[in-house]
C-alpha cells in the first residue's frame, strides 16, 4: 500500500511539473520572421540618438527583402525583423554562434510600430550558414526560460528549435 502511494505522489508531482512547463511555454514569446510591412525600423542608441533603417535598403531582411547580399561589406549591419507573436518578456539576454548579436526594439516614437528585430554585423565568409541564437528571458509572468532559435546568416529565416 506505500508503494502504491509513493507512485501516486511521483505521479501527480510530475503532472505539476508538466503543467508548469506548459503554462510558462504559454506565456513566453515566440520569435518568428515578421509578416509586417512597414516603410521604416527605428532604432535607438546607447547615447540616446534615434535612426531609421529604411526597409528598402538591402540590409533589412523581412518579406520584402529575404536575403542580404553575398557582396556586401564586411560588418555591415543586418535587421531581421522579428515578431513575438504577442508576448512580452523581460530581462533578455543573447547569446549563440553570431559575435555582435542583439535584439532589440524599436523605441516608442511616433511613425515607430513596436518592431522587435534582431541586429548583427554582416561576415560574408558566413553567408548562407545556419547559426544559432539562444535567448533567456523572464516572461511576464515570472518564469525564466532559454529557447534557441537558427538562422541562416544573410537571410530573413528564424526558427525556434529548443524547446
Amino acid at each position: 500500500m506505500e508503494r502504491r502511494m509513493k507512485k501516486v505522489e511521483q505521479e501527480q508531482e510530475r503532472e505539476r511539473s508538466e503543467a508548469v512547463i506548459r503554462r510558462s511555454r504559454a506565456s513566453a514569446p515566440y520569435f518568428s520572421p515578421s509578416k509586417q510591412m512597414v516603410g521604416h525600423v527605428f532604432e535607438s542608441s546607447d547615447d540616446g540618438g534615434l535612426s531609421a533603417w529604411n526597409m528598402r535598403q538591402g540590409n533589412v531582411l523581412s518579406i520584402m527583402h529575404s536575403e542580404f547580399g553575398k557582396d556586401a561589406p564586411d560588418k555591415t549591419p543586418v535587421i531581421v525583423l522579428l515578431d513575438t507573436n504577442g508576448k512580452g518578456a523581460r530581462r533578455i539576454r543573447i547569446s549563440g554562434d553570431i559575435p555582435g548579436v542583439e535584439l532589440k526594439e524599436e523605441p516608442d516614437v511616433n511613425d515607430a510600430h513596436g518592431l522587435v528585430f534582431l541586429k548583427y554585423p554582416y561576415t560574408p565568409s558566413q553567408h548562407g550558414k545556419t547559426q544559432r541564437v539562444i535567448l533567456s528571458f523572464e516572461t511576464e509572468d515570472g518564469f525564466e526560460l532559454t529557447h534557441t532559435y537558427e538562422t541562416r546568416h544573410g537571410h530573413f529565416v528564424f526558427n525556434r528549435v529548443d524547446p
